[in-house]
């Protein structure tokens, strides 16, 4: 449960402005303490900090975002479309613990991305969604160039389970190189079916 914080008008304003602030400190402190304020009146600012040279103020911003929850959905599937990876990698990173349905489809197409951390991202964020319509699209990152990738597409599919998911699965064992995929598959499998 996120806490909410009433601030005045004039403390809003000056969080938003410490969204700029030289010290990367403070500008984290800002994200956060936007996000606490649960209106979607900075979600604007809130997105933009996802583009700060700093990896912490990025990752406040998410929890900024995820604070103010399915009011910023638009804004983060936007930000799926951003030149930068790492604006896409934490705009999936903040839809997928969201978990709001506006952003299923989203995160699916993710699944797609150019670069690996953002399809990793992508895939995590379905685990908590975990629905059988997406089994088909996680399927095809069994087959990913990176074994990040693959691993958490295992472990979402896990996640989802049932009949065909396993055989999917089981099929992937028998072609699978990587040691840490192989493991990933056999806990995800249900016990003696592997």
């Amino acid at each position: 449960m996120v806490r909410t914080f009433r601030f005045e008008k004039e403390g809003v304003q000056g969080l938003h402005e410490a969204l700029a602030d030289e010290d990367p400190k403070v500008r984290q402190m800002a994200a956060v303490l936007l996000g606490q304020t649960a209106t979607a009146a900075h979600i604007e600012g809130l997105v933009d900090a996802l583009h700060d040279p700093d990896k912490q103020v990025r990752a406040c911003a998410v929890e900024g975002l995820v604070g103010i929850g399915a009011r910023g959905v638009p804004a983060l599937i936007a930000a799926l479309n951003d030149e930068q990876w790492v604006v896409r990698y934490r705009a999936a990173e903040a839809l997928g613990r969201i978990g709001d349905e506006a952003g299923l489809s989203s995160l699916e197409h993710a699944l797609g991305d150019e670069k690996d951390h953002v399809r990793y991202m992508a895939a995590k964020g379905l685990e908590r969604y975990a629905r059988p319509s997406s089994v088909d699209v996680l399927a095809s990152c069994l087959e990913d160039e990176n074994e990040y990738v693959r691993t958490r597409a295992v472990r979402t599919l896990g996640a989802i389970g049932g009949a065909r998911v396993y055989a999917l699965l089981r099929a992937r064992l028998t072609k699978e190189q990587h040691p840490e995929v192989r493991k990933a598959i056999a806990r995800a499998l249900p016990p003696g079916s592997s």
